[in-house]
């Protein structure tokens, strides 16, 4: 399958694309590196007016869960393998990563942020993913009837010689997210080189050629690079500090931190979360979740969010007072969770089911 992902478009060109795939009766979907661009651009579609606002979805990890089923649901019914034409035709995602993994989904048009290779080429497998005829209509042999597959990237100008902030300020939260500036730029330097990739052959080739650093990042950029592989060698050290000693047997002295009830363990790299869940206060004064389906309600009320963006928006949210926050830590044994208040069906002015958690009021 040839794929062509190096067709570089601004934000207003990647709005125009969708409108076009659009009126053309086709989907699309654009995966944004955050979830604040991915609201951003979001509700920039919304006041536009120029889609319904029924045929647009949202999908990042700013969810309680009970609701982020829910969207992973309506996904699947719209750009799943199975999905009808009628209910593929004219509708939009915008998503962050959460897609780019274990959903079988399928667009005929993909926009994409910058990202390391091979993270594109993940999103690029959710692009023409089934064979389907000109009206959408899944088939069993090729050829696909659709135009050939395009992998449009939101990418800062070509810049061989790139400085510190080459990013721009609307990719400014990709270069938190991927750290490695070096890697961003040998990806795009890579593209820009091949223009028209096929894949899977392609695939070995795009990797080495970034990864490998077969290309020679500027200085400027391979300085950002070192410092980030720094922090990664920091985080192994601590990983390691986190091991379980399994010669020790079930001992205290298998682990450093394990029997600390102040320590919540993390199973992923990154910046520092919390469990934060949204609940609502009765009549006499408990907290209650969003959901009462069954015996995992607190779990499906439950959603996380970064040390920072907590630090952000915390003084805008409505939380219960300290002795109700204690009450609910030691019954639920979450010694760091954080509980925000909204309305028994799940909405407040900072979050809703159709945005999530946006922190602004």
């Amino acid at each position: 399958m040839t794929k062509t992902p190096g067709n570089k478009v601004y934000p207003n060109d990647a709005l125009t694309i969708i409108y076009d795939v659009i009126e053309a009766g086709g989907c699309v979907c654009w995966i944004r590196n955050t979830v604040d661009d991915a609201l951003s651009i979001f509700q920039q579609l919304l006041k536009d007016g120029k889609i319904p606002a029924d045929d647009m979805l949202l999908f990042h990890s700013r969810f309680a869960f009970i609701d982020r089923m829910t969207i992973e649901e309506k996904t699947l019914n719209w750009f799943g393998k199975e999905a009808p034409v009628a209910a593929r035709r004219g509708k939009v995602l915008i998503a962050t990563q959460v897609v780019e993994q274990s959903l079988d989904l399928d667009f005929d048009c993909m926009i994409s942020d910058l990202a390391p290779v091979d993270l594109l080429i993940q999103r690029a497998g959710r692009l023409q993913r089934h064979i389907r005829d000109a009206q959408g209509n899944c088939k069993r042999e090729l050829p696909d009837e659709r135009p050939s597959p395009v992998l449009h990237i939101l990418a800062p100008e070509w810049q061989p010689d790139a400085q510190k902030a080459w990013l721009g300020e609307e990719l400014r939260g990709t270069g938190y997210v991927y750290p490695d500036h070096g890697c961003l730029w040998r990806t795009q330097a890579l593209l820009h080189q091949l223009g028209v990739i096929r894949m899977p052959e392609d695939a070995r080739k795009l990797v080495d050629g970034v990864y490998e650093q077969m290309i020679t990042a500027p200085p400027t950029l391979q300085t950002v690079s070192d410092l980030a592989f720094g922090k990664v060698l920091s985080q192994r050290s601590i990983a390691g500090q986190n091991l379980l000693r399994c010669d020790k047997g079930y001992d205290r002295n298998a682990s450093d931190f394990m029997w600390d009830q102040e320590r919540e363990f993390s199973t992923r790299l990154g910046e520092e979360g919390f469990d934060l869940y949204l609940a609502w206060l009765d009549d006499e004064g408990q907290l209650q979740p969003i959901t009462n389906e069954d015996d995992f309600r607190w779990e499906k009320s439950r959603l996380s969010v970064r040390a920072s963006w907590w630090a952000k928006y915390s003084g805008s949210l409505n939380c219960p007072n300290e002795d109700i926050l204690e009450q609910f830590r030691t019954k639920q044994h979450r010694p760091a969770a954080r509980v925000v208040l909204v309305s028994p069906d799940g909405e407040a002015p900072y979050y809703s089911k159709r945005f999530g958690l946006t922190g602004q009021i």
